[in-house]
């Protein structure tokens, strides 16, 4: 999930930059007024998710989740 400030049509092609993961290409499956949901081409890898969330203070991970991931 994530905000655009423009208007997005399902089924159209982005690119979006994430925080540690980087340069990110993907086609929207659904749009909610601002907010998007993205397919991307590629998976980004738990590692770089966990690093990327962990950045933007959005984390909800258990300390037992992070000592084995």
């Amino acid at each position: 999930m994530a905000r655009c400030d423009h208007a997005v049509g399902v089924d159209e092609r982005l690119r979006v930059m994430l925080p540690i993961i980087g340069e990110r290409y993907g086609v929207v499956r659904g749009a909610l007024g601002e907010r998007i949901g993205c397919e991307r081409d590629a998976p980004s890898g738990a590692l770089g998710y966990y690093q990327m969330l962990r950045k933007v203070g959005h984390c909800g991970l258990t300390r037992q989740a992070r000592a084995s991931g």
